[in-house]
Formats: structure tokens, C-alpha cells, sequence
């Protein structure tokens, strides 16, 4: 005679757990995207959401379209940073630290665009961030908080050289920031000191 084991019977909440799986899967991937770049398993993203990998595939059903939601959080955090300042220079301010920020602690911030960069919703938030950037910096500049000969493109080429400080320093993140604020300083562009 076989044994019997009581099961243990687990609440399936099923479609009413959907918007906070989707939440803890976007959190597991940012952090891991973070701390491992965004070649890590989508197994390792499940495990850290404590979601099944179907329950991920479900969500999000490539790498692609993970990194694309982390991406359009970012741009949208970095969007909603200004909303508290009034002046065009306090808004560019902490758009741009926050931009930093992202690019110094969370290397997939730039990965995501390099990664896939020909994916169209990237092309689109790219976009989106460039147009509510214009004339904040346009009024950074008027006040003369932003160099008058900085421009878009200045700004993202200083992003991705901060970048490659960060991706390429061999120490730690705090030695990595001192350097990409250095950087920085020597473009004439602001810095979170």
C-alpha cells in the first residue's frame, strides 16, 4: 500500500495577482539587470520575483520586451523627477542627476538602448525623453545652469562615456562615480556634487 501525503493546497489567486507579479518581476529584473548586466537568466529574475518562469512568460515574452519595460520605467521616472521644481533649471537639474544616476548605478539603463536599439518602442522612448528634455534644457541654458553650446546629443555622448567608465572600472561603484563626475566637470556639463 502506498502512503498518502496530504497536499498542501496554495491559494491560486490567478487573474487578480497579475498587475503585482507584473510589479515584482519589473523590480527583480531592474535590480538584477543592475547588479548583473542583462544577460542574466530569466530563471534568476523568476527565482528573485518569486514568480514561475511561466507566470514571467506570460508577462514578458523575450529579453527584449523585459528590457523594454525597465527602459520605459526609467524614462518615465526621469520625466516625473522635474514636476516638483519650478524653474526650467531646477527641472533639467534633477533630470540630468537623475539620468546620471541611472547610467552610474543601473548599467542597463544604457544596455537596454544598445541592446535593442532596433526594437521601435525603444526608438519611440528615446524619442519621447529627447522631446521633454529639449526645452528643459533650452531653459537650463537661458539661465545659465547648462553651457549655451551643450547640446541633446552632448548630453547622451556624456552618457554613454560615463557609461563606459562604469562598465570598464575595475574598483567599485564609488571610485566610478568620482571618475564619471570628473568627466563631466571637464565637458562643462553639471554634476550631483
Amino acid at each position: 500500500m502506498t502512503p498518502t501525503h496530504p497536499k498542501v493546497m496554495t491559494q491560486n489567486r490567478g487573474p487578480a495577482a497579475a498587475p503585482a507579479n507584473r510589479d515584482a518581476i519589473l523590480a527583480a529584473a531592474r535590480q538584477l539587470f543592475a547588479e548583473r548586466g542583462l544577460d542574466v537568466p530569466f530563471s534568476a529574475i523568476a527565482q528573485e520575483a518569486s514568480v514561475s518562469q511561466g507566470v514571467l512568460y506570460r508577462h514578458f515574452r523575450s529579453r527584449v520586451d523585459l528590457a523594454v519595460a525597465v527602459f520605459e520605467e526609467n524614462v518615465a521616472a526621469i520625466m516625473q523627477v522635474p514636476e516638483s521644481h519650478a524653474s526650467g533649471a531646477d527641472r533639467f537639474l534633477a533630470a540630468w542627476t537623475q539620468m546620471v544616476d541611472m547610467t552610474v548605478s543601473h548599467v542597463a539603463f544604457i544596455e537596454t538602448v544598445a541592446e535593442s536599439a532596433l526594437d521601435p518602442r525603444i526608438e519611440d522612448l528615446s524619442e519621447e525623453i529627447r522631446a521633454f528634455l529639449r526645452p528643459v534644457l533650452a531653459e537650463a541654458q537661458d539661465s545659465g545652469v547648462a553651457p549655451a553650446g551643450i547640446t541633446l546629443e552632448t548630453l547622451f555622448i556624456a552618457l554613454r562615456a560615463s557609461y563606459g567608465l562604469v562598465k570598464t572600472h575595475p574598483i567599485n561603484e564609488g571610485s566610478a562615480r568620482d571618475e564619471v563626475e570628473g568627466l563631466l566637470e571637464a565637458l562643462g556639463l553639471p554634476t550631483a556634487r
